[in-house]
């Protein structure tokens, strides 16, 4: 059985609820990421990021709240995304950094996307993988509300096994030991709540990224044009060989940001 790491994590209070979070290097540099559905800030450590990016880049990893290590209520409220990017704020305050390049991964993106909408002042640069860019609270609603019921009524082996089949035996064990269903159940919920700044456009400096294997992957690339951001794609993944390629997507990321 998968034990949860707890000795690496710091703790900030945001909201009255306690946000988790890694942080690794001491670059000036940072890069704050921000993980989807049942991920927390380990799996980007484990996966090698932080290995290719450090010690060039100080990366900060976080466990939004209802995942891995941070606090878990159940009550859709606590979820809206001008409150969870208020707790990206409080740990970059923490972290005692004051702009940061936002990287996030599937249900990470529309959280990254509030934060930065409404803090361009702390946001050097955005990346955005494995989700559409610009959705609405209507087209939140429609993707991500719908595991809702599933974790509530079948719970989070079910919820795996249907909706993340490309999960191996260890990860899908990792997803079940530090995972909540009632937690992340309120969470999908809340993605259809609007947030400040919603029609704001995305920065200039916005990378959008998706494995060419995702079934939506011609859509993502018409809507990245529609938002007017770059967009890349992982040749031959799928949702999660595209979290897992390291190795192909940090150069990836790494010319986008030189570019810039």
């Amino acid at each position: 059985m998968y034990e949860l790491r707890l000795e690496k994590y710091m703790r900030v209070k945001s909201r009255g609820f306690e946000i988790a979070y890694q942080s690794i290097g001491e670059a000036p540099t940072a890069i704050l990421m921000i993980s989807g559905q049942l991920q927390a800030a380990e799996d980007w450590l484990d996966v090698g990021y932080a290995r290719m990016l450090v010690p060039a880049h100080r990366v900060i990893a976080i466990d939004p709240l209802g995942y891995g290590n941070s606090d878990k209520p159940h009550n859709p409220d606590a979820y809206g995304l001008d409150g969870k990017a208020a707790d990206v704020e409080a740990v970059l305050d923490d972290a005692e950094v004051d702009r940061s390049i936002i990287w996030a991964y599937s249900m990470g993106v529309p959280l990254a996307e509030a934060f930065v909408k409404q803090h361009p002042e702390r946001t050097e640069a955005v990346v955005l993988g494995g989700c559409l860019v610009g959705l609405s609270p209507t087209d939140r609603d429609n993707i991500f509300t719908p595991a809702a019921p599933i974790l509530e009524n079948a719970g989070l082996a079910r919820y795996i096994d249907e909706t993340m089949p490309f999960l191996g035996e260890r990860v899908r064990d990792l997803f079940l030991c530090r995972n909540d269903p009632l937690a992340a159940a309120a969470s999908s919920r809340a993605y259809a709540i609007p947030y400040a700044a919603e029609d704001t456009p995305l920065p200039e400096a916005t990378l959008n990224y998706a494995g060419t294997r995702e079934p939506w992957y011609e859509i993502a690339v018409a809507v990245a044009e529609a938002n007017g951001v770059a967009f890349e794609g992982v040749p031959d993944a799928d949702h999660g060989q595209a979290f897992r390629a390291a190795a192909t997507v940090v150069p990836m990321v790494l010319s986008f940001l030189a570019s810039l």
